[in-house]
């Protein structure tokens, strides 16, 4: 199961405190790719984040219960089981202050909290940053 890889990236000598990097917090993906869950993990961590990783609702359910604190959850905008906006409504009824970024096909219009496939970490780093400038 996913929720089991959730890992702390390993402290960097070289990290640098950027502007709207908060080293530590906490994310959730939810896709039912093991390829976006992937390159999510490996870029998130490698930019200091702590990344927990669900392969459906369940699962993502599961980690918002067990981990303590998520902070933002990037979430496909369909998932298998029930739609991404069906799943932010039930995260937020434990997290109510969770924030959510939408995982949407290519093609798909582009718009504030929503990033667009082919998924890229810079397109996800660069959401991380804009949502944490906008929480301060």
């Amino acid at each position: 199961m996913d929720v089991s890889a959730t890992r702390r990236a390993p402290a960097s000598p070289t990290w640098r405190r950027l502007p709207g990097r908060l080293p530590g917090l906490a994310v959730l993906i939810v896709s039912g790719d093991p390829s976006v869950r992937a390159i999510a993990m490996r870029e998130l961590e490698n930019s200091g984040y702590v990344v927990t990783c669900a392969a459906h609702s369940g699962h993502a359910l599961l980690a918002c219960l067990t981990r303590g604190r998520i902070d933002l959850a990037f979430i496909e905008a369909t998932l298998e089981d029930m739609p991404g906006a069906e799943l932010a409504c039930t995260l937020r009824r434990h997290l109510p202050e969770l924030r959510v970024v939408f995982l949407a096909p290519a093609g798909t219009p582009a718009a504030p909290g929503v990033v667009v496939r082919p998924l890229t970490g810079e397109k996800l780093v660069a959401e991380l940053a804009v949502l944490t400038l906008t929480a301060s």
